[in-house]
């Protein structure tokens, strides 16, 4: 009997993956890739959780599978120029990380259109060691919804012309059930 449901769940899976279309309409990805402008950085100030993320390297390939819940805080210094990047990451080993990143925009740009942050200086935190985190990336701010954040997180590697790069997709509403999954574990 249970083989049977198993195939018909299957059957039903397949008949929904040939009926759905695989190309997206134009109209279905507007939104997607709109740049925050600087004079709306005041929406990415406060907490986030990870939705999804992927990378283009191997180090990447091999930590985003072990994170088992992130958290971001964004806020704005006191000098007003700078972003306190903070990520806080769960893994499924329950070890924990912490990335803390000072950033803020080129001192050269005056576009109100810019949307990439410079770390000035990072630290990773790796089970209550602390060290500095080598590492002069930068994050491009894309918004794809009202509650969203697209974070795109370039980093250059010694020897390698084109980096590595993170695509993490951020919002609020998962908050409060990632805060209360941590907490019952």
């Amino acid at each position: 009997m249970i083989c049977v449901v198993k195939r018909a769940v299957l059957l039903l899976l397949l008949a929904g993956v040939i009926g759905s279309d695989p190309v997206p309409s134009p109209e279905g990805c507007e939104g997607l890739n709109k740049p925050l402008p600087r004079n709306d950085l005041h929406k990415i100030f406060g907490d986030w959780v990870l939705v999804w993320s992927v990378t283009d390297n191997a180090h990447g390939w091999q930590m985003e599978p072990k994170i088992n819940s992130s958290h971001v805080e964004l806020r704005l210094l006191p000098d007003n120029k700078t972003i306190s990047f903070i990520e806080r990451n769960l893994h499924i080993n329950k070890s924990c990380s912490i990335y803390s990143l000072n950033m803020s925009f080129p001192l050269d740009s005056s576009d109100s259109n810019q949307h990439t942050l410079h770390t000035d200086v990072a630290t990773e935190d790796m089970d209550g060691v602390v060290k500095p985190y080598n590492d002069s990336g930068v994050l491009d701010l894309y918004e794809s919804c009202p509650d969203c954040l697209v974070v795109v997180y370039r980093s250059p590697e010694t020897g390698r012309v084109s980096g590595t790069s993170f695509i993490k997709l951020f919002t609020t509403e998962f908050q409060i059930f990632v805060i209360r999954n941590l907490l019952q574990k």
